[in-house]
């Protein structure tokens, strides 16, 4: 029924009404479940995603303090102080907490440990007085508790620190602060660790690094005559992870994989001794066994290389190589006084050799008052054994010998004598007559070798040989080679067989002075030459003098600045590209496909030579 106004009354009314309630419920309904859902989806988006943030950023925090720590302990162990006795303090801030929320919830706080490993032992050994000591050591292992952010732990070992993620899938560490062990292929510097750290937390974990205040004497250890030390280190990574690479040929290194049950490796490296280890203990002083090598207060050792080699020093030198002397067993070459001690006497020049490892041999041009190393034979006494170099390189060695004939690393190779697959390297060689970057004078076989440096002297001066009735071949010469009289890139004199050989050194004579040879009576096939060649007369690209054959043998005229292959004598067979009126590399003789096209007589581009793809490259030996 209605009203006078219209109005509706009784149960119409109340429907119309409860219709209006209900959708405003619903509406209300909807929106706290739009609301709802929008919490949701940055509770389970957003979130997560800024927490992952904060932990990537406080590992960045952790990988500073860890970083800072390793330095602490370098700067512990090297502290000079009279007492030995210093100490500092670094600290690795753990975990971090989240902001607060009030609509969301946020993660708990994001704890970390820092804890030590089981001791692992760090050996030296004397290989002279045969005393060895053994000292305790230990890793340090930061391990985060995160939310959201996934990485592995960081390690501190051998004065590195580390990411390792090889449980994620990677197959080496991240390293994050570079070793500080090799010093250079002359000096090793050993910290070992000791004591334990066992933190766990989310706040800031000081830790003291004490140097030992007071340690044992070993004399023997460190004895003064000491030529090589061996020291033994514990290592999480191998070699392909970390090692090869990073200590390649500038130390001596062995690798024993799993030498412990628990995968952990040992590092043996072969060294001079030029040593520093001094002990670190975290929380107090190392107590375990701590080792020191006594420093420049103390006496210390003298780095025994430095000084030239008395008979007493050759005589220990030949007698700590390893090997017998035969062809099946050569003795093994690691430094340069075993090197010096091949040419000891007449029964040391007769065996058979090995390069072990490369040869630093910068500290011969201080020996024998500046005349530097001896060379390794003489007319009354030619080396006629055997000498791989096994793939290595002897570098700057240095034999100044002015008044002396057939000098070089080698003096006289006689024709049993045979040198082969060595590098030699920033080689200085000078002397009078029969002058070679390797052999002085040679009737034996020098082979697969290269040398660069400088070779000086007055007659028959060569950047291999000086004097040679021997066999050359499959070398590449760098040398800068100076003289007066026979002057050439490979020999000065050649009365035997050179071939497969390529001369790029600068040559300079008066006369007789050529790019490969410079009096050639001998064979020579298979050879290029392109260093600049001057002389005043008998000059040529290839030959000064020539009085035998030449077979395939070519020259760049424009790097050599030489129009001719032969200052005097038969130039057949031989073959020039480019003009002296240019001086860049001759473009028939560079390059992928000119080259062999152009020099196809040179040799076999399968097995002996290579071309490169790089335009201004001449062909390569292959090795």
């Amino acid at each position: 029924m209605s009203g006078a106004l219209g109005v509706r009354w009784g149960p119409e009314a109340s429907v119309v009404e409860d219709s209006r309630a209900v959708s405003n419920l619903i509406g209300f309904i909807l929106l706290f479940s739009v609301l709802l859902l929008a919490l949701a989806g940055y509770q389970a988006q957003v979130v997560p995603q800024e927490t992952a943030q904060s932990e990537f950023e406080h590992h960045q925090t952790v990988q500073n303090d860890l970083i800072e720590f390793r330095n602490a302990v370098f700067e512990t162990a090297t502290d000079d102080g009279s007492s030995f006795s210093s100490s500092s303090v670094s600290s690795v801030t753990l975990g971090t907490t989240h902001p607060s929320r009030t609509l969301t919830v946020g993660p708990p706080s994001s704890a970390g440990s820092l804890r030590t490993t089981d001791s692992y032992n760090v050996t030296v050994h004397n290989t002279r007085t045969n005393r060895t000591e053994a000292v305790p050591t230990r890793f340090v292992e930061y391990t985060p508790q995160y939310s959201e952010y996934r990485v592995g732990s960081i390690w501190y070992e051998n004065s590195m620190v580390y990411l390792d993620e090889r449980d994620r899938g990677t197959t080496e560490p991240i390293v994050l602060a570079d070793q500080q062990l090799a010093v250079d292929g002359r000096a090793i510097r050993v910290i070992p660790t000791q004591n334990e750290i066992d933190e766990n937390g989310i706040g800031s974990a000081s830790i003291e690094k004490y140097a030992a205040d007071a340690v044992e004497q070993h004399p023997e250890l460190f004895e003064a005559e000491t030529r090589r030390m061996q020291i033994t280190l514990p290592t999480r990574l191998n070699g392909s992870e970390y090692w090869d690479s990073e200590l390649d040929n500038s130390v001596q290194y062995t690798i024993d994989e799993d030498a412990y049950e628990s995968g952990v490796h040992e590092l043996e490296v072969l060294v001079e001794p030029n040593i520093e280890i001094n002990t670190v203990g975290f929380q107090s002083g190392p107590t375990e066994n701590p080792l020191r090598s006594p420093n420049s207060a103390d006496g210390g050792f003298s780095d025994a290389n430095d000084a030239e080699p008395d008979a007493d020093d050759l005589q220990n030198a030949f007698d700590e190589m390893d090997g017998s002397g035969t062809e099946a067993d050569p003795f093994v070459i690691t430094d340069d006084y075993e090197l010096q001690a091949v040419a000891k006497n007449e029964s040391t020049l007769k065996k058979n050799y090995t390069l072990g490892t490369n040869i630093d041999a910068s500290q011969t041009d201080q020996w024998n008052d500046g005349d530097g190393f001896g060379p390794i034979g003489n007319e009354s006494t030619p080396f006629s054994g055997s000498f791989d170099g096994n793939g290595y390189v002897i570098s700057e060695p240095s034999v100044e010998r002015t008044n002396n004939d057939s000098v070089g690393l080698f003096g006289v190779l006689d024709s049993d004598g045979q040198i082969e697959n060595v590098g030699l390297e920033s080689v200085n060689i000078s002397g009078d007559s029969d002058v070679g970057g390797v052999v002085g004078t040679s009737s034996g076989e020098v082979e697969t070798v290269y040398v660069t440096g400088d070779v000086d002297g007055d007659e028959s001066v060569g950047g291999v040989v000086g004097n040679n009735s021997g066999t050359i071949q499959q070398l590449d010469a760098t040398t800068d080679v100076e003289g007066t009289e026979n002057v050439g890139g490979v020999a000065g004199y050649n009365n035997g067989d050179i071939m497969t050989l390529h001369a790029s050194g600068a040559v300079d004579g008066t006369g007789n002075v050529g790019g490969l040879v410079g009096e050639n009576n001998g064979t020579l096939s298979g050879s290029y030459a392109t260093g600049v060649v001057d002389g005043d007369t008998n000059v040529g690209g290839l030959v000064g003098d020539n009085s035998e054959d030449l077979n395939d043998a070519y020259w760049d005229k424009g790097t050599t600045n030489q129009d001719d292959a032969v200052g005097d004598g038969d130039d057949e067979n031989t073959k020039g590209f480019g003009d002296t009126d240019d001086a860049t590399p001759a473009a028939k003789m560079i390059g992928e496909f000119d080259a062999e096209d152009e020099m196809r007589d040179l040799g076999d581009f399968d097995t002996e030579w290579r071309t490169l793809e790089h335009p201004d490259d001449y062909p390569l030996l292959r090795r």
